[in-house]
């Protein structure tokens, strides 16, 4: 798994072949039986979610965690 740190809340998120389409960790779920967890928010004018397991979040071919200032530069604020 290329980002070793575990997942928190507030951690941001982007897929490699959307880099401006910002997704954050809205909370870590421990769900009996299954890995951890993470709900994901991107807002906008049709605001989504999604519920994604830790393995995938943290696997760098499919997800990319950045920094916030690394958002502030990709959108042009």
């Amino acid at each position: 798994m290329a980002n070793s740190k575990p997942i928190e809340r507030g951690d941001i998120f982007v897929r490699p072949e959307a880099p401006l389409n910002v997704w954050t960790v809205e909370s870590v779920k421990n769900i009996p039986g299954l890995p951890l967890h993470a709900e994901l928010v991107s807002p906008g004018v049709n605001p989504r979610s999604m519920l994604l397991s830790e393995g995938i979040l943290l696997d760098g071919r499919m997800w990319n965690r950045i920094t916030a200032g690394s958002v502030e530069t990709a959108d042009g604020r």
